[in-house]
């Protein structure tokens, strides 16, 4: 989400993905994929830079689930020729001690 100010000063986030384009004049213009348009204090450079810093966070927060979910199994070189197996914790396969 990217939070933004109104043309009267008020603050509200606004979902990023939904964002089809922005326009940049004397004002700024966001239009959404489905019509709904808002005006807002930020430069169209300012927008741009928002969504981006809310592209990143995204995933860099998806990146720390990946890490986390992974240190939960181990990996394995697999005979079918893949570099790497995930093991399930738990399952027949798993040789570990937990």
């Amino acid at each position: 989400m990217m939070l933004l100010h109104n043309v009267r000063g008020g603050v509200f986030a606004l979902n990023a993905d939904l964002i089809e384009r922005v326009e940049g004049e004397a004002e700024t213009h966001i239009t959404l994929q489905n019509g709904t348009s808002y005006v807002v204090q930020e430069s169209l450079e300012d927008v741009v830079a928002l969504h981006r810093e809310d592209r990143a966070s995204v995933h860099a927060l998806a990146g720390r689930a990946l890490v986390e979910h992974a240190s939960d199994h181990h990996f394995e070189s697999a005979p079918s020729g893949a570099a790497l197996r995930l093991v399930e914790p738990n399952s027949p396969e798993d040789g570990a001690k937990r």
